[in-house]
């Protein structure tokens, strides 16, 4: 029997680091509710692992909040990404038990995020889904019993949107969505309170996966922090209080590719930080002066495994937060805060499959501690339950998150071939009724090519033939190309593409 979930009250949602402002607000109050006083570090806690779902599907986004009215937190998993398929809810009945909800309206779709917020100012909470192209991006709203419509539409079902940000940018107003665009200019939709979207792009954005909403000066009024997908430099937007964003600094590397992102107060100076993992070159925490200025960064972790999500949030209840980031084929880690913002220890969890997209946070037992819920895609989505400490709180740390898989190597350890950087395949006439198989097959892929790894050809030409393979097996004849894909400025990185052709 499958273990059930309990909870009472939404405190922070997040995916791919897309942050509800609510959040931010949330953790902001209650560093600034600390400031001044002396700090203790709460110490670590274990956490108990329970499956929330037994398939493995391309889920991306897990939100928490009371979908139904009756005081109990509810669970949103997000699901599609590139594949079209149908998000899902889980009723809770604040007695550690969670139900299946209605089906949702917008059948399936190539979700990467669902925020919950008032859209509307009716009291119940609604959900922002960013679609990816060519799925229109939708706003499901309410009835207060958990049942949903499809209240409106926001951007164009052309953008090749990953996340969406929704808070108010309007100075009180209704809550506002920001849209973080791949490979193309990001948008500001102001919300008219009755669903009409007025979206603009914001200025230096080519490209985004991520973004977060935040007051960074400390004046009152949310800004943007932008964070760039593919050798950029990523940006913060300042708001002039009216939804109006001229005003812009950088922040990070000048030319980095970030997914992992993350608001918090790290060091409880009442000043809203900043925490992100860059590819290639490790994880950082930037810290704010007040006035949305930020260093160079503090390393917290050195390049290693990918990092695909990070949310922050306070687990030990010591008013600081600690910084939890999902990695790609191995397991997640919590990164505990010693109160200063600068140093971090790490505590790995999960089993290390598949790739984790998204968290959320929020006490699902109503025991008063923080429980986590964590969407991974191509694995079964899980829940965490905070437990005391108990010896080693969730296992030892593995090679897969410590070491420094993708560094350049030495002259002594150079492998003759160049390393895998990532593994894709790309599906060419392949119907969307085809979207389960498809999800199915992009789990054993990495069982043929790590990586990581040094790039091995009969790896790859055992991965064409199982692929070719599966689809045979299901009545569907199709061809496969390989081919090694460099990265640019990176000689020693590959990604190996797999074009599969329906003939």
């Amino acid at each position: 029997m499958r273990r059930q979930f309990k909870g009472r009250l939404l405190v922070i949602t997040a995916s791919v680091a897309s942050f509800a402002v609510v959040a931010l607000h949330i953790g902001s109050m209650h560093t600034l509710a600390n400031q001044g006083k002396s700090f203790t570090f709460g110490g670590l806690r274990s956490f108990e692992v329970v499956p929330l779902e037994t398939i493995s599907e391309t889920s991306s986004n897990a939100s928490i909040g009371d979908l139904n009215g009756d005081g109990c937190p509810d669970i949103l998993l997000v699901k599609g990404r590139h594949w079209q398929l149908r998000s899902l809810i889980f009723f809770g009945d604040c007695k550690g038990h969670f139900t299946p909800g209605p089906p949702l309206p917008s059948q399936t779709m190539k979700s990467y995020s669902g925020s919950l917020a008032d859209m509307t100012k009716s009291g119940h909470l609604d959900i922002v889904l960013s679609n990816d192209s060519p799925d229109p991006k939708v706003v499901l709203l309410n009835d207060g019993h958990g049942n949903f419509t499809i209240g409106g539409t926001y951007g164009d079902p052309r953008w090749s949107t990953r996340n969406a940000a929704v808070g108010d940018l309007t100075d009180g107003h209704y809550p506002d969505i920001v849209v973080a665009n791949r490979m193309m200019p990001s948008y500001v939709c102001l919300n008219d309170g009755k669903l009409h979207f007025d979206c603009r792009p914001l200025e230096d954005s080519p490209s985004a996966a991520t973004v977060a909403i935040g007051d960074m000066e400390g004046n009152g009024k949310n800004d943007i922090v932008y964070a760039c997908r593919d050798s950029c430099q990523s940006l913060i937007y300042f708001n002039d209080g009216k939804g109006n964003f001229t005003r812009r600094e950088p922040w990070g590397p000048p030319h980095s590719s970030t997914r992992a992102l993350a608001l918090a107060d790290f060091n409880g100076d009442g000043h809203l930080d900043i925490a992100a993992c860059h590819e290639e070159l490790g994880c950082f925490v930037y810290l704010n002066d007040g006035k949305g200025n930020f260093g160079k960064g503090i390393e917290f972790q050195k390049l290693g495994a990918e990092p695909y999500s990070m949310i922050a949030a306070d687990l030990n209840k010591d008013g600081r937060p600690e910084i939890l980031v999902g990695y790609v084929n191995a397991p997640g880690v919590i990164y505990f805060n010693d109160g200063s913002g600068t140093k971090f220890q790490p505590v790995p969890f999960g089993d290390g499959k598949g790739a984790i997209y998204g968290m959320a946070v929020g006490d699902l037992n109503g025991d008063g501690w923080p429980d986590v819920v964590v969407a991974r895609s191509d694995a079964p989505s899980f829940v965490m339950f905070s437990r005391p400490f108990q010896g080693e709180p969730l296992g030892k740390p593995t090679d897969s998150v410590s070491q420094n898989a993708e560094s350049q190597p030495t002259a002594a350890t150079a492998p003759s071939a160049p390393r895998v950087k990532r593994v894709s395949v790309q599906f060419h006439n392949l119907d969307d009724a085809q979207s389960t198989s498809r999800s199915q097959l992009m789990q054993d892929v990495t069982k043929f090519i790590q990586g990581g790894a040094p790039y091995d050809e009969s790896n790859a030409n055992q991965m064409k033939a199982a692929i070719e393979e599966f689809w045979k097996a299901r009545g569907v004849a199709v061809r496969v190309d390989v081919s090694v894909v460099p990265f640019p400025g990176r000689p020693q990185l590959v990604e190996v593409k797999f074009d599969v052709f329906k003939q």
